[in-house]
């Protein structure tokens, strides 16, 4: 026949037994590590009170149980309720037997609620000290209660067991649940952990200082929140059908924490749904919806706090360097524990050794749990993308201005790869004089007809806001054309108004290449004097630099500076930031090339090397029609002033020019930077 199993009331009396020295596993008799009665089997190894035959330290302190099972052993369950039902009479104490003195159990709230003792067949550890306590006031329950306290662990889904910890069940248990499968009324999303107490009198429990929190996700019982079932055509209600039988780890800046969540069905479909479903999360409002704090994967689950460190995407932000930095973290934090936990361990010991006693074997802290790779940071931070790309797309289309830009650039259309790889070639952005980005796409070219639905889109939402339609446009090509209207002018029909113009840092590169290297002696004089050629500053405003640059070297100590002096101590960064330049007009601008070229065409280093090459006056007849095509717009202010500062003792403004599309092209930097690694899929580039 085949072999029955222990009974779960003969479970508890072995392991009451065992607790008590009275009964020792056999070869084969002890239950595998991780099942129900193994698990308390460790409880009870770990329990301060085993193996100890009274109730205080060497120290005289109280040493309560923690397991449950080391009480005296009086009586069973049953054994009490008969006796509750045929009277008190029969468990009198008599002669034969010895009672159980009142210090072996925990103390009460006060000496009148202290219960009587029951009678005891087994001999006590010590004698007892203090006067019996007469068994005719003492009632059955209580009794019960203090043999078999509360096993609050035991309350929790059995499902719950994979991730929780054995040291976190008892705690989330008395904080969440009444009895065994029925809730609290009063619920908080964040839970706790008890505060630890250090008492170096009592061996340390390894698993009190590995604690960790739980976030308790049930908006339709906390919230009382209608869901809906996101399958069935007609939406009805979905049912609750209480916790969910798994807990998720989440991993934190520092640790991980635990989440638990309710389940919901639908009665048509037969669908089961979590309440960290994505289609249930969309049906919240953004108050409740902001207070879920995870983000979670197939395998493993994150905080928004941690992705919310990629969203910079600068130079040095990689998914790598993340995950170095939360290892880095994490190891800290479970150090910090680990020495805390051995602190204790040692300051028990030294008391030990003081009593001359050999220390018991204390147990081992848990192994560092390590941290998904840096692909799963990657992954989990373009799911925060598409989770965000209503708010940014209606950000980005709720952004205008006067004074637009657009470049293109195949940075970013280099790192495409797969399937799509030759499928686009330029990324084309438009900005404007704020340095705000209106629009970013992917095509083919940068002929008209590819750019069309672009330019359509673009003058709709104008429309469609009641804006103002933009006056000036930059470009870094296609700023006119000899055979009729510029390609941007077509573009942007509706627009009559709208002003075309050459970016002038551009305008000064074509020039350039008639220059035989960028390393010549005379090439930065040659630019400057290029950028004199093009512009002049403002002389009120340099007036007033200057009026301030010397208040502030008087208030230095310099009495008296002469005005050479004071030009010379003006930095370039100064006048950019307190000055106006415009240009000087497309006829100057032409006499003072003209003149610059002729004047530095013989120009050459020390080595006898010529910094102009021969093709400039080639290069110059060329470029000299777009002179008219870098000039200021006179209708149009190109500065705003961002604020002030005091410099000696003058105030000056401080201006910000929207000259240029100068802004688009530090924007394409940190295009291809926003999309990490050298090659990429084309889902990075949709939305």
């Amino acid at each position: 026949m085949p072999k029955q199993g222990l009974t779960p009331s003969e479970w508890r009396r072995r392991l009451r037994e065992y607790a008590s020295g009275a009964f020792h596993f056999g070869r084969g008799q002890r239950p595998p590590k991780g099942s129900r009665w193994g698990n308390e089997i460790t409880k009870i190894d770990s329990c301060s009170r085993h193996g100890r035959r009274g109730c205080t330290d060497l120290f005289g302190n109280r040493v309560w149980c923690k397991c449950s099972y080391h009480v005296p052993l009086i009586l069973d369950t049953s054994e009490l309720r008969s006796s509750k039902d045929a009277g008190v009479g029969a468990m009198a104490t008599t002669s034969s037997t010895s009672a159980v003195p009142i210090s072996q159990f925990p103390p009460m709230a006060s000496t009148t609620s202290i219960p009587p003792m029951l009678a005891s067949t087994h001999p006590p550890v010590h004698p007892p000290s203090v006067p019996l306590v007469p068994y005719s006031s003492f009632k059955a329950e209580n009794a019960t209660k203090l043999m078999f306290p509360t096993n609050y662990g035991e309350h929790l889904p059995a499902g719950w067991g994979q991730n929780v910890d054995i040291g976190d069940k008892e705690w989330i248990g008395k904080a969440l649940f009444v009895e065994k499968g029925r809730l609290k009324d009063s619920l908080s999303n964040w839970n706790m952990p008890p505060e630890l107490k250090r008492e170096c009198s009592t061996q340390p429990c390894v698993e009190v200082y590995f604690h960790r929190r739980l976030f308790l996700w049930m908006p339709r019982k906390m919230w009382s929140i209608n869901f809906y079932c996101p399958k069935c055509p007609n939406r009805p209600s979905l049912r609750s059908k209480g916790l969910y039988n798994r807990v998720r780890l989440v991993l934190d800046l520092r640790d991980y924490y635990y989440l638990a969540a309710e389940y919901m069905d639908c009665g048509r479909c037969k669908g089961t749904f979590i309440a960290y479903d994505s289609r249930l999360l969309e049906q919240l409002a953004d108050g409740p919806k902001s207070v879920f704090p995870a983000l979670l994967t197939y395998k493993y689950a994150c905080d928004r706090a941690v992705v919310s460190l990629l969203r910079s995407r600068t130079l040095g932000n990689s998914p790598t360097a993340l995950q170095h930095n939360l290892q880095e973290l994490h190891s800290e934090e479970w150090l910090r524990k680990q020495m805390r936990y051995l602190s204790d361990c040692r300051q028990h010991m030294k008391g030990l050794h003081g009593m001359h006693i050999q220390p018991p074997r204390y147990q081992e802290a848990p192994a560092f749990k390590i941290l998904p790779n840096a692909k799963w940071f990657l992954a989990s931070y373009v799911r925060d993308v598409w989770g965000r790309l209503p708010e940014m797309k209606a950000s980005i289309t709720s952004t205008f201005g006067a004074v637009l830009k657009i470049d293109a650039t195949k940075k970013v259309c280099k790192k495409l790869q797969g399937e799509t790889g030759n499928s686009a070639s330029w990324c084309m952005n438009i900005g404007n004089e704020n340095g705000e980005i209106l629009l970013s796409i992917i095509t083919t070219s940068e002929a008209c007809p590819t750019l069309k639905d672009m330019a359509n889109g673009l003058m709709d939402r104008y429309q469609k806001a009641g804006k103002e339609p933009p006056k000036l446009l930059y470009t870094d090509r296609d700023c006119c054309s000899m055979f009729g209207p510029s390609k941007f002018a077509v573009l942007f029909n509706r627009w009559e108004d709208i002003e075309v113009r050459l970016d002038i840092w551009h305008f000064m590169r074509r020039l350039a290449l008639g220059c035989t290297t960028e390393s010549h002696p005379l090439y930065g004089t040659f630019m400057a004097r290029l950028s004199h050629c093009i512009f002049e500053w403002d002389k009120a405003d340099v007036d007033a630099l200057a009026h301030a640059k010397k208040s502030e070297m008087v208030k230095m100590g310099l009495s008296n500076p002469s005005e050479s002096a004071v030009h010379k101590a003006i930095t370039r960064e100064e006048l950019a930031r307190h000055c106006r330049r415009r240009t000087r007009g497309a006829e100057k601008t032409k006499e003072a090339v003209e003149e610059l070229i002729l004047s530095m065409s013989s120009a050459t280093d020390s080595l006898g090397v010529c910094l102009l090459k021969e093709e400039m006056k080639t290069i110059w007849e060329e470029q000299k029609r777009h002179a008219a095509c870098i000039q200021d717009v006179s209708e149009i202010s190109l500065y705003t002033i961002t604020g002030h500062v005091t410099k000696g003792t003058e105030m000056l403004p401080v201006f910000r020019c929207a000259r240029g599309s100068t802004s688009l092209e530090n924007f394409h930097l940190h295009l291809a930077r926003f999309i990490p690694g050298t090659a990429a899929k084309h889902t990075c580039w949709m939305g």
